[in-house]
């Protein structure tokens, strides 16, 4: 039996990774076009096209040629337009520059499919972690999007992002197991380390592990900003990692952090020996805006192996530390969550739940209370009657 042909001009979609895609015969040329996210968008835009055809226009029409520039021309102004939506729009701008632009930055929006993301994501896990790889395509995914929006003809015709399969996907996820972030343990460590560093990196190293300040939050930390009458430190600025630029907190908005009692004198000590003005940790040269993130990590992986502790990094041994720490004293998971500056509980709760002692309660363990042990009570045997077994019977022993 032949198989079935199909109509002429009929067109096709067809499954393609994740998403979906069309193909059909305009012109007398074969066209397809990818990116679809599902197959209700693939049907209506090949009805669309077959019925244009149908009319003698073109199915899908080509960019106008003012509007074929590079990604690398359309996405500073779409980069622009986020500072005033979006808190990380500096981070997204920042990441476009290293890592996005090089590599998509030549190229026309119509000419990106969906294999040239799966080459980008492959070719960037050697250089960068999964994580940021998934920030880096949902960024040029939310750059598609805005693109095939554009009035009053659009830039591109589908986001290659959307039809992404599930095993390359895969590569843009994380194997972190918070249960296995090294940390300092035992109190006793955390005073060995800090006297054991030279000042300001004492200094650094105690607002991170005793208040569970950011490395860029403490380096951008003024005296103007730490209220020792009020045992309050204000975050308001971070520096940046590249450029040293001061900007907001990662949150994007101030946050309260309490000067605990192991902390205060240290702070009281400082402000009166360095004068209590200007940066909390001054950079050690004086034309250097900031305390280099390179002496903090070097001088503490120095302290570690000094005092035979494990290797570990900044952030391990001080803001992780902090959060540990914090929760094995059974204190508040939502203060915890303030303190860090995290955007919510559910993260707080994704790196520090499994310390909690009290993880589950006494009136917890006490439901489902039923003792499956061996009855003590005699039970008579089931006896048959007229094909139906009479109730047993239960007496005491």
């Amino acid at each position: 039996m032949k198989p079935k042909r199909r109509m002429r001009n009929s067109g096709r979609i067809l499954k393609e990774g994740r998403g979906w895609a069309l193909r059909w015969v305009e012109g007398g040329r074969r066209r397809y076009r990818s990116g679809f996210a599902t197959e209700d968008d693939a049907k209506k835009v090949l009805a669309h096209v077959l019925a244009q055809v149908a009319l003698g226009k073109a199915g899908i029409p080509e960019p106008r040629v003012e509007d074929t520039r590079t990604l690398g021309d359309l996405a500073p102004e779409w980069l622009g337009r986020r500072d005033h939506t979006h808190k990380a729009a500096k981070d997204d701008r920042r990441r476009w520059k290293l890592h996005l632009g090089p590599f998509f930055g030549r190229m026309k929006p119509n000419e990106v499919g969906t294999a040239d993301v799966e080459r980008f994501i492959t070719q960037s896990r050697s250089k960068l972690a999964p994580g940021t790889i998934g920030v880096c395509v949902h960024i040029l995914s939310a750059l598609f999007s805005d693109l095939m929006s554009h009035k009053p003809t659009p830039f591109a015709t589908s986001n290659p992002c959307h039809a992404l399969p599930k095993e390359v996907r895969r590569l843009m996820k994380g194997k972190l197991d918070p249960e296995n972030v090294s940390f300092i343990e035992k109190l006793s460590d955390v005073k060995r380390i800090y006297l054991t560093l030279p000042e300001p990196v004492s200094i650094a190293y105690a607002l991170g592990a005793m208040a569970g300040l950011r490395t860029g939050e403490i380096v951008a930390l003024k005296w103007e900003q730490v209220d020792l009458a009020s045992r309050t430190i204000t975050v308001r600025f971070q520096a940046d990692r590249n450029s040293g630029e001061e900007r907001e907190p990662k949150s994007g908005k101030p946050r309260k952090v309490p000067i605990l009692d192991g902390l205060l004198p240290v702070l009281t000590e400082w402000k009166l020996k360095s004068g209590g003005k200007g940066l909390v940790v001054r950079p050690m040269q004086a034309q250097a805006a900031h305390i280099s993130r390179d002496v903090l990590w070097d001088s503490l992986a120095e302290a570690l192996a000094s005092l035979g502790l494990q290797a570990m990094t900044w952030y391990q041994a001080t803001r992780h530390t902090f959060g540990s720490q914090w929760v094995m004293a059974d204190r508040s998971m939502e203060k915890l969550s303030m303190i860090l500056g995290h955007s919510s509980i559910s993260i707080t709760e994704k790196h520090y739940v499994h310390l909690r002692r009290d993880l589950f309660s006494e009136r917890d363990l006490s439901t489902l209370d039923v003792d499956l042990g061996p009855s003590t009570a005699t039970v008579a045997p089931i006896r048959q009657t007229s094909g139906r077994a009479d109730q047993a019977t239960i007496t005491n022993a």
